[in-house]
């Protein structure tokens, strides 16, 4: 059985440059890796605004129940965003 699921962060941008997402991956704490899709409204801005960013993924009911970290990086994977900790899938 395939879980489709979805984590919508809200983020603020404390950088001097705007920053938008361009990939993201899930990984379980055995490292097992799953490319997710990601989607937000346009670049996050410097400044005080929150921002949402939507992610998707695909995982069999079995690895939906895994403790993962959810990593987000922008073009090159210069800058990136880490979220951790049980029960953010």
């Amino acid at each position: 059985m395939v879980v489709l699921g979805a984590v919508v962060p809200w983020v603020k941008n404390e950088s001097l440059q705007p920053w938008t997402a361009a990939s993201a991956e899930l990984v379980s704490e055995d490292g097992a890796r799953h490319k997710l899709s990601v989607w937000q409204q346009g670049p996050i801005v410097p400044g005080p605004e929150k921002q949402r960013i939507v992610v998707e993924a695909e995982l069999m009911h079995a690895e939906s129940r895994d403790t993962f970290t959810l990593k987000l990086w922008e073009e090159g994977r210069v800058r990136s965003i880490t979220f951790g900790g049980k029960g953010i899938w």
